[in-house]
């Protein structure tokens, strides 16, 4: 299998190891990247604290909702249970079939909605370590100059795992093969379609795009955590 260009550089005649290629300078300082990652951090971990919020109030709308059907509930129990006040057997079967029809109902209602919460939180809780990590990585890919989308792809997402492979890939300025993957989302590879209101999203959606969509994405990012502007 042959080794992958991201990680390996060509040899050198002679068999000397080949000469490290010098860093990109940047217009931003470790401590601006640290702030906006610090700043990214926050938001998501309001973003989890937000979704707390809400399915806490979710479960007092559905509990104030409980309450109001079991008391009408009661009500219809009673007007039932006079029809047959005068015949024990009767009623008893009444109540016997209506607590057994009531439970299975009820089992399934809670089971629907334990299967929709836990599906909705986990997609909420998805986005937002997906956002997470797009920011991790697009500090780092800034930092060691490198492509934002090695990281995203051969990491687990961790700043700790990002860090390790990062010297080992090529520079954002060597050439590589060029990707037949069409946009499907109308950015150029100059920029064009990179907005303020998209770039959080494209960021996320990163390798879904071709290399020069790709470049342009993570350029314009890093522009924005350096200077507040996309352009």
């Amino acid at each position: 299998m042959p080794p992958d260009p991201e990680l390996t550089s060509p040899p050198t005649p002679g068999g000397n190891p080949p000469t490290p290629p010098t860093p990109p300078a940047f217009t931003h300082t470790k401590e601006q990247l640290e702030t906006a990652v610090s700043d990214a951090l926050s938001t998501a971990g309001r973003d989890a604290q937000t979704l707390g919020t809400e399915r806490t109030q979710l479960e007092a709308d559905r509990t104030a909702h409980d309450s109001a059907v079991s008391a009408f509930r009661t009500l219809q129990d009673e007007a039932a249970d006079a029809v047959h006040k005068d015949n024990p057997q009767a009623l008893t079967t009444l109540r016997t079939t209506r607590e057994l029809e009531r439970g299975m109902a009820d089992l399934k209602r809670g089971q629907e909605a334990h299967t929709t919460a836990v599906a909705a939180f986990t997609e909420r809780e998805s986005a937002v370590s997906k956002q997470t990590h797009a920011t991790l990585a697009g500090k780092i890919s800034t930092e060691f100059g490198v492509a934002i989308e090695p990281l995203l792809k051969n990491t687990d997402g961790s700043e700790a795992q990002m860090r390790e492979l990062a010297p080992l890939l090529s520079k954002t300025g060597t050439p590589t093969p060029p990707d037949t993957t069409p946009p499907d989302s109308g950015i150029g590879g100059g920029g064009e379609g990179i907005s303020m209101a998209n770039i959080d999203d494209l960021m996320v959606r990163v390798k879904e795009f071709g290399a020069p969509q790709q470049k342009a994405i993570t350029e314009a990012y890093s522009r924005l955590m350096a200077t507040g502007k996309i352009s």
